[in-house]
């Protein structure tokens, strides 16, 4: 059966080039005839995988090989069907993991694809799940085939494959070089060669261009090197997303702006107009607001630092929000939990920092919220922080002229009022994502910015570690790259306390507002930028210092100090990292500490 259809292929790749060569076609015409050639060769792999599972069930070496040519189709191509149909893209290469939707939590949505047949064939092929891997090959054609079927109709521009190829990078360094989609293989750095060779003949397609060649070399290079260097968890993760990501990134926005492509016109996470990840100003802290639009003004984001600091907003006058976000503790207070509102107990929490807080769709420990404006006021009205009331506290306000005139500075011509004083202090809170931490940096090109020790801990991070599949850069949040829309949160088992025999903490975190049992102590996962100020760590507060975080990752979470958490999505074996490569990971984490 894989004879003829390879056959079949070539012969098809054979006529497209001679076609191409024999006629004039514009740049999207020609990347519309590479992406079909491209299709129709996965549609065939795909045709194969599924013929030979369902013949050969049992031969588990001849499963293998094909699985690994399977991926490696996929990711010539997975760079367009992630754009345009993104809900296929999960099906076909999304997380091993359930999904529950908030409209339907007791019926959760079961994964498929490549992810959950690698957990079967790898490290040991499970004969159990024959019946399964049958499933999901059947499946995974019936997709391939749904894709084969819209190439012909789907409508390119220069606009969208400009804006793909920059999205493509942003996966690449964001999610593919930490394995993010080969948890088990670890095959992630040999399938980025292959990502880049089909971004090469993509971008191949505008070679009339004088300054396409300056990024057609530069992805040379970057394949050269990814051929002499595909060891996971040796990679210089650091060295190629400076040396040749990050340059190609602007390589491509000079060709982009040579040909008078323009960027869209709409809000993003990621402004349109940002040509890296790292850019000091890339970032739109409003997307997540509820307009997505930036309102504020420097009288605005003034006024909500006093507001902040406001002892008015409470009940008795006597508590602001910077009583527990304290500036000299990158907004945290040091506390394990701190005290009620009445002082007669704890409040649930640890308290969370407020430095790029903005920059995530969800808010608070369990994701109850989306948006900051909704934080304030619940935060000023809840009986256990500020027992306040935002009417109440706007009355007052309006007493003091001093506030009045700062309030219709902000406003222009709107009076004190409780929406007003939630977007003021959100606008505060949007401020505070300053990206200017030695990593940051390092990555804009100031090299001695950090260390050779602290660079190793990055690539730990992002490789070994596996830190960097959950917290994603460049945030090191929950936010999913490439299209930052979306938060993650985990189950990762964490104990009441620190002291052996260890127990799961009660708290059940966002089951509470979803009522799913997969959600059963579930955190939403926060950034950790400033980290080395936020201690003490994780939702109850439990870790003193990073060097106690980094024991219980190692060890396999929950599940690796033996505690019994059924539905835990951290991996629970060890990382088996060093002594010397933990402390290579702090190094690296202190240089995420804005200066």
């Amino acid at each position: 059966m894989r004879k003829p259809i390879l056959l079949i292929v070539l012969a098809f790749i054979v006529l497209m080039a001679n076609y191409c060569s024999s006629t004039k076609l514009t740049g999207v015409e020609k990347l519309s005839l590479v992406y079909t050639n491209y299709v129709d060769s996965f549609y065939a792999v795909s045709q194969q995988f599924n013929n030979i599972v369902q013949e050969n069930a049992t031969d588990s070496n001849l499963i293998r090989w094909h699985f690994r040519n399977y991926r490696i189709a996929y990711k010539k191509i997975e760079l367009f069907v992630d754009y345009y149909y993104p809900s296929t893209a999960k099906a076909i290469n999304g997380p091993a993991l359930f999904e529950v939707e908030a409209e339907n939590p007791a019926k959760p949505n079961p994964p498929s694809g490549f992810q959950v047949l690698e957990e079967k064939l790898f490290p040991f092929f499970d004969t159990g799940s024959i019946t399964l891997m049958k499933e999901q090959a059947a499946l995974m054609e019936s997709l391939a085939l749904r894709l084969k079927a819209s190439s012909t109709t789907l409508t390119f521009t220069d606009q969208h494959f400009f804006d793909i190829l920059k999205t493509s990078i942003i996966r690449i360094e964001t999610m593919g070089i930490t394995g993010f989609d080969t948890p088990i293989l670890q095959s992630a750095i040999k399938e980025l060669q292959v990502s880049l060779e089909a971004l090469r003949d993509y971008t191949n397609t505008y070679t009339k261009e004088e300054d396409s060649n300056k990024a057609l070399l530069r992805l040379s290079f970057a394949i050269d090197y990814l051929k002499s260097n595909h060891s996971f968890d040796d990679f210089d993760r650091a060295f190629f997303i400076t040396e040749f990501l990050n340059p190609l990134s602007n390589d491509l926005a000079l060709l982009q702006q040579k040909l008078n492509i323009p960027y869209f016109n709409e809000s993003r996470p990621l402004h349109v107009s940002a040509t890296t990840i790292f850019d000091r100003n890339a970032w739109n802290a409003w997307f997540y607001s509820p307009i997505q639009k930036d309102v504020s003004n420097k009288q605005m984001i003034a006024l909500g630092e006093k507001l902040f600091y406001d002892n008015r907003l409470s009940l008795n006058q006597t508590r602001s929000c910077a009583s527990c976000h304290q500036a000299n503790k990158a907004f945290t207070d040091g506390k394990i939990k701190s005290k009620s509102f009445d002082g007669k107990k704890l409040i649930l929490r640890n308290t969370p920092t407020i430095l790029y807080a903005g920059l995530q769709p969800l808010q608070f420990a369990d994701s109850r919220l989306v948006y900051l404006e909704d934080q304030a006021k619940q935060v000023i009205e809840n009986p256990n922080e500020l027992h306040g009331n935002l009417k109440i506290a706007a009355l007052v306000l309006q007493k003091d002229q001093l506030m009045q005139d700062q309030f219709l500075q902000s406003y222009k011509d709107s009076a004190i009022s409780p929406g007003n004083i939630q977007t003021a202090i959100a606008a505060f809170i949007r401020s505070k994502s300053v990206f200017n931490t030695p990593f940051d940096q390092y990555m804009r090109g100031n090299k001695k910015a950090m260390s050779d020790e602290a660079v190793k801990g990055f690539n730990l991070f992002m490789g070994k570690a596996k830190c960097g599949t959950c917290h994603f850069m460049p945030l090191f949040n929950g936010v999913v790259p490439p299209h930052f829309n979306t938060m993650e949160s985990e189950v990762i088992g964490v104990p009441s306390t620190n002291k052996s025999p260890y127990t799961l903490d009660a708290d059940s975190g966002k089951y509470s507002m979803y009522q799913s049992m997969l959600h059963l102590h579930a955190f939403k996962t926060p950034t950790i930028r400033n980290a080395s100020k936020t201690a003490p760590y994780m939702h109850n507060g439990v870790y003193a210092d990073l060097q106690s975080v980094l024991d219980f990752y190692n060890k396999g979470g929950g599940k690796g100090l033996g505690i019994n958490v059924t539905n835990q999505t951290l991996p629970s074996n060890p990382l088996n990292l060093s002594t010397t490569e933990i402390q290579a990971i702090i190094q690296f984490i202190e240089t995420l500490t804005d200066q």
